[in-house]
């Protein structure tokens, strides 16, 4: 698969997600329907629409405040530009049209939203304390007489990628 096929499935994915459904199955059953995708092109895939997901708050914040629409090519386009700091040429060829298997072209609302995505950050120090930490609202406060001052560098960390976790068994080392 090219990058474009890569983001045109990703994009796919996300708009066939039914509502209710956990992400870990909406992108199996994703990656299951594309199964002629090689095994670095599947990593490359669960990466994005992991990004995506874990972002899904921050990206969302940025789109209402450029007055974007909120659709999974939006959600895409945001997450190659803030999340992995893609530029607007680039961006602008992976979603040409040239490949027959990568996404539309941009529309006008769309190059404008990259340009205008251009000079920020995900994270974004305007943004409520809830949204920054992707957290619900509702439990920000409980979350903080909890864990106090460590309250965002406690959720700071859990908003990114697990790291690798090796268990030994030590009844089995006997």
């Amino acid at each position: 698969m090219t990058p474009a096929a890569r983001i045109a499935a990703v994009i796919d994915i996300l708009s066939e997600a039914p509502d209710g459904v956990p992400a870990g199955t909406v992108l199996r059953r994703g990656l299951q329907q594309r199964r002629y995708a090689g095994s670095g092109d599947r990593q490359a895939i669960s990466a994005l629409f992991w990004t995506i997901y874990r972002a899904a708050a921050r990206i969302g914040w940025h789109l209402e405040q450029l007055g974007a629409e909120s659709t999974p090519r939006t959600y895409v386009l945001a997450a190659l530009r803030l999340g992995d700091g893609m530029d607007g040429a680039t961006l602008a060829a992976m979603f040409g049209g040239d490949d027959r298997h990568g996404p539309a072209s941009l529309n006008v609302a769309e190059t404008k939203l990259a340009d205008d995505l251009g000079g920020r950050s995900l994270d974004d120090p305007s943004m409520p304390l809830s949204v920054r930490l992707e957290w619900p609202e509702a439990l920000v406060d409980e979350v903080g007489a909890a864990l106090g001052e460590a309250l965002e560098s406690e959720l700071e960390a859990m908003r990114g990628e697990a790291g690798t976790d090796i268990r030994i068994n030590q009844l089995k080392l006997k």
